[in-house]
């Protein structure tokens, strides 16, 4: 078990399969060695709310990989944008859900989490499709 404290001081235990998916943590847990039974890592840039999204798509991706067929094989991008149905509850017309998503985005890049970094921008790139520049740079809050 890992442990990670988030901004709000909320302590979190993660199991170390999971934590080893985030580049950050399974560099820590090397660098460490197999000693790592009472590893704290402080992530005091993100709420624990931001973290535990981070972890369900680590939950998500498990089980989703865990029911397909082995058999298929699958581009990235095929296998990206099924994994968009992870981010269907974000509506991004709403400023609120949209800066959480933003913020799992840092945090997946923060914790070199390449698969939730690129699937974050797949959808905010998806919701951009179309849009004129003037309703981009509204989106993004650019004067």
């Amino acid at each position: 078990m890992v442990k990670i404290t988030t901004k709000d001081n909320v302590q979190i235990e993660l199991e170390t399969k999971f934590a080893t998916q985030f580049g950050l943590i399974k560099n820590m847990i090397e660098d460490i060695g197999d000693d790592s039974q009472d590893l704290n890592i402080p992530v005091t840039n993100f709420s624990s709310e931001t973290i535990y999204k981070a972890i369900d798509y680590l939950k998500y991706s498990e089980e989703k990989e865990s029911t397909e067929d082995t058999k298929e094989e699958k581009s990235n991008n095929e296998k990206l944008n099924e994994d968009l149905k992870f981010f269907d509850y974000v509506k991004l017309e709403d400023e609120e859900e949209r800066n959480k998503l933003f913020q799992i985005i840092l945090a997946a890049n923060y914790l070199c989490n390449e698969n939730l970094l690129n699937l974050g921008c797949k959808k905010v790139a998806e919701y951009l499709k179309g849009k004129t520049s003037d309703e981009i740079k509204t989106f993004l809050g650019i004067p």
